[in-house]
C-alpha cells in the first residue's frame, strides 16, 4: 500500500475508534448538562496525534471521505462544538473532520509556527497565510474557526460560528454562503487578502448569516 494511502487508512481507523469510544462512554451531546462529563476523555496523547487527520491539524489531509461532525480535540478530550466550545479559543483544521482546539494563545501560536508574543488574547495577527479565518464576534473577537487550505464548500452552521468578522488569507477567492429556502442562496465573495472587521456594518449586513464557506480555485469561484 502506498505510504499516503496507508496514512489515510490509519487516520480513518483512528477516527472511527475515537467516535466508537465516544459513543460507548457517553457522547458530549448526550452527556452535556451545563458542563461536560469527564467521560468525554477518549483519547490519549499518542492517540490524538494519529486521530487528527493529516497529522498536523493546521495542514490536514483532504478528501479522506471521513466525517466526524462538529467535534474538536481540546487537551486530549473530544468536545462537541455544536453544544459548547468549553475553554477553546480557536479550532483549526479541515471542516467536517476532528479539529484541533486550543485554550491558550501561546500554545496555539507555537503549534502553528507563528512568532511568540506576550499577548494571550488572540487577534487578527494570529491568522496565518493560507487560511480563511472566521470570528464569531466583530473586530476579530470571540470563538475563532479556521478553515484551512482545502478547496470546496464546507458547512459551518454546526460549529456555533455564523461569522461576524472574517479575513481571507486563503490562496484564492472565498465565499460566505447564506443558505435560503425557496430562493437562491445569498453569497458574499472575497478576494485573497480581503478582511471585514464587522460584517454587520456592510450594506448587505452579512453578519450571523454564514451557513457555509467555499474556498475556490485561485482562478475564481
Amino acid at each position: 500500500m502506498p505510504r499516503a494511502s496507508a496514512h489515510l487508512a490509519r487516520s480513518a481507523v483512528a477516527l472511527s475508534m475515537a467516535l466508537a469510544l465516544l459513543a460507548a462512554s457517553g457522547s458530549p451531546a448526550t452527556a452535556h448538562s451545563g458542563a461536560y462529563a469527564e467521560s468525554a476523555t477518549v483519547l490519549t496523547t499518542s492517540d490524538a496525534d494519529t486521530a487528527i487527520v493529516g497529522r498536523d491539524a493546521h495542514q490536514p489531509t483532504s478528501g479522506t471521505g471521513s466525517s466526524t461532525g462538529p467535534f474538536g480535540l481540546l487537551n486530549n478530550k473530544v468536545i462537541d462544538l455544536s453544544k459548547d466550545w468549553r475553554e477553546a479559543k480557536v479550532c483549526t483544521g479541515e471542516l467536517s473532520t476532528l479539529l484541533r482546539c486550543y485554550d491558550s494563545a501561546t500554545e496555539y501560536r507555537a503549534s502553528v509556527g507563528l512568532p511568540a508574543r506576550d499577548v494571550e488574547i488572540l487577534d487578527k495577527n494570529d491568522c496565518s497565510s493560507g487560511w480563511l479565518c472566521l470570528w464569531d464576534d466583530a473586530n476579530y473577537r470571540g470563538h475563532w474557526l479556521v478553515a484551512v487550505r482545502y478547496e470546496g464548500t464546507h458547512d459551518i452552521a454546526p460549529y456555533q460560528n455564523r461569522a461576524n468578522s472574517v479575513w481571507n488569507r486563503y490562496d484564492g477567492p472565498a465565499q460566505l454562503i447564506d443558505v435560503r429556502t425557496l430562493q437562491p442562496d445569498d453569497t458574499k465573495t472575497m478576494g485573497t487578502g480581503y478582511a471585514y472587521p464587522d460584517l454587520g456594518a456592510l450594506n448587505d449586513r452579512f453578519n450571523n448569516r454564514t451557513d457555509k464557506v467555499k474556498l475556490c480555485d485561485p482562478r475564481g469561484c
